[in-house]
Parts: structure tokens; C-alpha cells; sequence
């Protein structure tokens, strides 16, 4: 499919609490990655999805596992209904520690086993978040536990020389995603990480299609997004923000965008 041809988005907006976990109705995203777990679940119909390239279609009951940073996207066919759990590594500690330095075998599962199992959990979980069950986030993560319990008996992860490259491409990510409103420059990461500048910029651009200052600007100005609607100073935003001068920062949120920061501000107002 044509849309899974677009290069990858990080979605800053998906970084949540790792004390929580967000459960939602599926969409059809542009290919995006992110630093959590993305598990869709598929309720009715039939959905296209994509996982760094691969693509299958997935039945009721079918499962997709996306894992930190890995790009990923879906289609949905007419009258299809699925359910996403974005659920932090550190969420259930046992099983981050169970995959770390893994990568999985495989990322879509189409099981009679495994739906019986899975279709409780999610109905469970899809009560919880629609304020119907009346409990709370200890009750969510044992739902979340089992299906994560579920994933690893149907999604074996194995270790190889592709999944320690990979973990080291997640830890760069992650502290990039820490340090955005601090100076990230090309030589301090490249020494951090053990790599010569030029060695650590092909990796980087390998790994993620992004050159390491259009990645950490695209970062920023998702983060500038949500400020914005929230009304705050388009100067104090870029700042804040990460941005060295306002100038950049017009730049890079226009490139994203299509539109100055301050009109998209004025026009989130508006809308508020």
C-alpha cells in the first residue's frame, strides 16, 4: 500500500506516563514509531498493518506487536474495528527484563488460541478505560500483564547481532527523547555512545531515515505543538523547547506543519 511507503514519524504524543498505559480505538496512522510498546487488537474486520516494512492482514482476533521504535502503521477495511494498548517497557518490570537486548521472531499472530485468550482481556480493559468498570490503574496492569503473558508465548523474542544493534539504536532514542530542551549536538552523542561522528551519523540515518538535527527538531516542534495549543508565548515555547534561536524553530515547526507557530497557536485558540 502506497501510505506505508511514507517515511516513519516519531510521535512525540504517544510518549505517555510510564507509570500508565493509554488504551484506544484504533486509526490509521502515518507510519510512526515511538519509544513504547504498541499492541493493536483486532476486533472486527479485517486490518492492514505494517511493522518495519512487513505488512499482513489480520482477521478478529488478530494481533500486532510493535515494539520500542519499530515503524508501524495500519489500514483498516470497511466496517473493521480494533483497539490499541501502548503500554511503557517499564510498565510490568518482569517482562521488560525478559526482552531486553531481544528482538521479536515475528510481529503479527493470527491464533485461535491466542484470540480466546486475548478477547477477555481486552473486553475487560475496554470496560476499564470506558469508565464501566470503576477500577483502576493496579486492575489495568494486571489485564495489561496477561496479555503481555500472551505475547510472549505467541511472539517469541530471540537475541541475536541484529537485536543488540537495535537496543543500542533504542537507548540513543531515548536519551535523545530525555534531553530535548538541552544542547544535542553530533560529536557529544557520537562520543556518549562510542562511535566516531561520522560512523554514529550513518548509523542514525540508517536506522531511522531522519539526519540527527531534522530527528531532534521534528522532536521539538511536537513538543512546541502541545504547548502552543495550550496558549503559551511563542518565544518562550521556542526556548523552552529546546530551540537555539526563534528562527529555527519557525523553520522546523513550518517544515512539520505547513503553518508558522503562531497561526497554528491563533488557530488553536480558536478552536478552544
Amino acid at each position: 500500500m502506497k501510505r506505508f511507503s511514507e517515511t516513519a514519524l516519531y510521535e512525540f504524543n504517544r510518549e505517555i506516563n510510564p507509570a500508565q498505559i493509554a488504551f484506544m480505538r484504533a486509526e490509521d496512522p502515518r507510519p510512526h514509531f515511538h519509544h513504547q510498546m504498541e499492541i493493536l487488537y483486532v476486533a472486527e474486520g479485517t486490518v492492514t498493518v505494517a511493522v518495519n516494512g512487513e505488512e499482513a492482514v489480520l482477521g478478529p482476533g488478530g494481533l500486532c506487536v510493535s515494539d520500542s521504535y519499530d515503524a508501524h502503521a495500519y489500514a483498516h477495511g470497511e466496517g473493521a474495528k480494533s483497539y490499541v494498548i501502548i503500554v511503557p517497557k517499564s510498565y510490568v518490570a518482569e517482562y521488560g527484563a525478559l526482552t531486553r537486548n531481544k528482538i521479536l521472531a515475528g510481529h503479527f499472530c493470527q491464533s485461535a488460541e491466542a484470540a480466546a485468550a486475548l478477547e477477555p482481556l481486552f473486553a475487560l480493559l475496554s470496560e476499564s478505560f470506558d469508565g464501566r468498570g470503576g477500577r483502576g490503574e493496579l486492575y489495568r496492569k494486571g489485564l495489561v500483564a496477561g496479555v503481555l503473558g500472551v505475547i510472549l508465548e505467541y511472539f517469541p523474542y530471540q537475541k541475536s547481532a541484529q537485536a543488540d544493534k537495535l537496543q543500542g539504536i533504542r537507548d540513543i532514542l531515548s536519551y535523545i527523547h530525555g534531553h530535548l530542551d538541552g544542547e544535542i549536538g553530533l560529536k557529544a552523542l557520537a562520543k556518549r555512545f562510542g562511535y566516531t561522528p561520522t560512523h554514529f551519523s550513518h548509523l542514525f540515518n540508517a536506522s531511522t531515515g531522519f539526519h540527527l538535527r531534522e530527528f531532534v527538531n521534528t522532536l521539538r516542534a511536537q513538543r512546541a505543538a502541545a504547548r502552543l495549543k495550550a496558549g503559551d508565548p511563542v518565544l518562550s515555547v521556542a526556548l523552552d523547547c529546546g530551540f537555539s534561536n526563534v528562527r529555527t524553530f519557525y523553520r522546523a515547526f513550518t517544515a512539520l506543519y505547513g503553518v508558522t507557530p503562531r497561526k497554528y497557536s491563533v488557530a488553536a485558540q480558536n478552536k478552544a
